[in-house]
């Protein structure tokens, strides 16, 4: 599956994520239950969460959130300043709109990555992960697999309905990976409870 190519302004669908970075703000006030936080779109479709550093330092938990808080293919990040120039301001999440307001719920990186692992626990899947211009899903193999094989994982991806288009890379890794790309191995690990929302379990849904 290949990248999209890169089109003009105006040549690919604005898909609102308002919904998205509001769930993943109450994860965080639910994992901080001190914090108050205000939520702005600085560019479209590109949000940051802000709150007191007195309560929370955003330099502190911005590795958590980034792996563990955000749904994967939100641009999304925490911050203690609010920005100097921002496209709107978007109210956080009150507790009587939890369970309503949106069209579908989605994975978390940990999720999709536990969820693909035990689909595929023969597959020698090293990791999933979002990023690129224009936005990918890329499941990343230590080795290549038969096309039948991808052609199965592709079909089993793209049947999560996420909002961008997913691909498959060969990165090779070494047999003893640094610490930081250890944590990030998948492959054997059963399916634990989401320890971020537990809802997120289904990916967004593109209206038609």
């Amino acid at each position: 599956m290949g990248a999209l190519p890169k089109g003009k302004p105006g040549d690919v669908p604005h898909y609102d994520y308002n919904g998205w970075i509001r769930r993943n703000d109450l994860i965080l006030r639910t994992r901080y239950p001190n914090l108050e936080t205000r939520i702005f779109e600085v560019q479209p479709n590109q949000y940051v969460i802000v709150f007191d550093r007195a309560v929370l330092d955003a330099v502190a938990v911005r590795d958590e959130f980034a792996r563990s808080i955000r749904f994967i293919t939100l641009n999304a990040g925490v911050a203690n300043d609010v920005p100097e120039k921002y496209v709107r301001e978007i109210a956080p999440l009150r507790d009587d709109e939890i369970a309503r307001g949106y069209a579908g719920i989605p994975f978390s990186v940990p999720d999709i990555n536990n969820l693909i692992a035990a689909r595929f626990p023969k597959l020698p899947i090293v990791a999933v992960r979002d990023g690129g211009d224009p936005m990918m899903v890329t499941v990343e193999l230590s080795e290549n697999i038969s096309k039948a094989d991808e052609e199965l994982l592709l079909a089993f991806c793209n049947g999560l309905e996420a909002i961008v288009p997913w691909q498959v890379a060969i990165v090779p890794r070494p047999d003893t990976p640094p610490a930081d790309e250890a944590s990030m191995r998948i492959a054997g690990l059963k399916m634990p409870m989401p320890d971020a929302d537990p809802l997120a379990v289904r990916a967004t849904r593109r209206r038609g």
